[in-house]
């Protein structure tokens, strides 16, 4: 089955998670990636624990429908490979720090006199121009710096990081989203382009809700741990036994939980008579319906709540969720066959279509595809292994 993506060759010279996580969804979508790695240690993350079958879990769900050539970029000839490589390339990828692909000799203004339409992707911290360019940026310092975690956590505690990795994974998104639209404006103009996707921006972009909030009101925006501050009640409750996510997000599901609840009265108290009042009386609100929750358990509560259509689910822990029955039915769980880690189960893309193939190649391991790839482009058997044992690939 044709993928969307087939003949569209990216070379990969990202690393860690955001940059990998975009060039992993181009692979399922039947780009043919190459995963330019330092010979050695290769991406970052194959260091990183807990391992599964000797191989980093971290890299291993980053990582699949990709050909790893473990090249040293360093040194003139390993550089001259990847050079190679981009003159057949549709794309580039790159997470370096702002000034290291121009010293390496891989900026744009270097690769696209080799390959006309060249769209090349850059993932900074701060983008690659501006006071902050020089900054490094990992996930826990961007979501510091955007106020995200001034708004995660309960009020008056430490603030709490968000999992799993917000910024990291949006901004794969937001460069697999770029590099589309850059791919369907080339069909159109034959024309390649540089984008920068900044990891602050994306920060920013995720603060969108409480940066309107703060500009509409003057207000800034405070923990309210599971709670949303435009619905009430939007939040979690303790049960008799586990917690319950509620969301009655309208007066309609309003009446409809206070209905399923047994307490129609709550519907005529002024204090609770639309979703702007119940905003502003959330405490009052919060204590009134915990008293009612904690007279059972999560589970009879989610059926009672389902059965009522009040939008509602237990909070499941990892085990808990990949035990439920809806979930084993999105088959999102997909078993691989990989050279070491022979129980291999990796994420699928939250995409259903039959007409799309989203098949798994497995995560390779370190210079698994260095000589086939190699050999493609025209070395010999004799010139690879002597580059190997110059130690300029594995």
């Amino acid at each position: 089955m044709a993928r969307p993506l087939d003949g569209i060759k990216v070379v990969d010279l990202t690393r860690n998670v955001a940059g990998p996580f975009a060039t992993m969804i181009l692979g399922d979508l039947g780009a043919d990636v190459i995963k330019i790695e330092e010979p050695k240690r290769g991406d970052d993350i194959r260091q990183t624990m807990p391992r599964w079958g000797g191989e980093a879990v971290t890299f291993l769900m980053l990582n699949r429908n990709k050909r790893s050539v473990a090249v040293n970029l360093k040194h003139p000839e390993g550089r001259e490979i990847v050079l190679q490589l981009v003159k057949e390339a549709d794309v580039v990828i790159e997470s370096f720090r702002t000034g290291t692909a121009e010293s390496l000799g891989v900026a744009y203004e270097d690769l696209r006199k080799l390959r006309e339409g060249l769209i090349y992707c850059s993932i900074s911290g701060f983008g690659r121009t501006g006071r902050g360019s020089h900054l490094p940026a990992y996930d826990p310092v961007v979501q510091a710096y955007t106020g995200i975690m001034s708004i995660i956590g309960e009020e008056g505690r430490p603030p709490v990081r968000g999992h799993p990795a917000p910024i990291d994974l949006s901004t794969g998104l937001w460069a697999v989203i770029a590099i589309l639209a850059a791919l369907r404006t080339r069909d159109r103009s034959g024309q390649g382009q540089h984008i920068d996707v900044p990891l602050v921006a994306t920060g920013i972009n995720l603060m969108a809700l409480f940066i309107g909030n703060y500009l509409a009101t003057g207000q800034v925006p405070k923990r309210q741990g599971s709670a949303m501050p435009a619905f009430a009640p939007y939040e979690a409750f303790e049960t008799a036994a586990g917690y319950l996510m509620v969301a009655a997000g309208n007066d309609a599901n309003w009446k409809l939980l206070c209905g399923a609840i047994g307490r129609p009265d709550l519907l005529s108290d002024p204090r609770f008579s639309n979703n702007s009042v119940r905003v502003t009386n959330r405490d009052a609100l919060h204590q009134a319906l915990v008293e009612v929750f904690r007279g059972r358990p999560v589970e009879q509560w989610v059926e009672i709540l389902s059965e009522a259509g009040v939008p509602c689910s237990a909070v499941h822990n990892v085990e808990q969720l990949l035990e439920r029955s809806e979930v084993r039915d999105l088959n999102m769980i997909v078993p691989t066959i990989h050279p070491t880690v022979h129980d291999l189960r990796l994420v699928a893309l939250p995409i259903k279509s039959a007409a799309l193939d989203f098949s798994f190649k497995p995560p390779p391991v370190l210079g698994q595809h260095t000589e086939e790839v190699l050999r493609e482009l025209g070395y010999t058997a004799e010139r690879v292994a002597a580059l190997r044992n110059e130690g300029l690939v594995k």
